[in-house]
């Protein structure tokens, strides 16, 4: 199936698509294709304060928040660093 025409799909069920796990590339291509409909990322770190792949960087971050979607801060050595106490 086209990931476009599965998004649009989705978003017309009235799914919430979940960021978690996507690429920097995938996660650009889902906010532009979501339009204005609801997105998480039901767990992440901050890239600032890890810089591990899985994390997202600030401009993610700001492009989630600005349109109101959700964010589950994964507090987890693999997210926040493994020498990072908790």
């Amino acid at each position: 199936m086209n990931t476009v025409l599965a998004i649009h799909g989705w978003r017309d069920l009235g799914v919430i698509v979940d960021l978690a796990h996507a690429s920097p590339a995938a996660f650009a291509q889902i906010l532009e294709q979501v339009g204005d409909a609801p997105v998480i990322c039901s767990h992440a770190g901050c890239r600032a304060v890890n810089d591990h792949p899985r994390n997202l960087t600030d401009d993610q971050l700001r492009e989630l928040a600005a349109r109101g979607g959700l964010f589950g801060l994964m507090i987890h050595p693999i997210a926040i660093g493994h020498e990072q106490r908790t």
